[in-house]
């Protein structure tokens, strides 16, 4: 994601945070999501889960991030 401060109506920059927030930073997080084991099966979701890891980098006007998980579910949503 990068950001910038010029436009012709100022107004409308300034009022979200993310074109006000300037800073340099790394990060991370961790959340636990579903596993793949026995995903079929709501009710034992909650002990199935697996480590999902983050790492962010803000630099100013540049943030990214990334994440990986090993044997987590992530739903795919496809638009009509």
């Amino acid at each position: 994601m990068g950001k910038y401060r010029y436009s012709k109506d100022r107004k409308s920059i300034e009022g979200f945070t993310d074109f006000r927030d300037w800073r340099i930073a790394i990060w991370f997080k961790s959340s636990k999501i579903v596993g793949k084991k026995d995903f079929k099966n709501p009710k034992n979701w909650d002990k199935n889960l697996v480590n999902d890891y983050m790492l962010g980098f803000d630099l100013l006007i540049i943030r990214g991030w990334i994440s990986w998980s090993s044997g987590g579910m992530h739903l795919e949503i496809k638009e009509n």
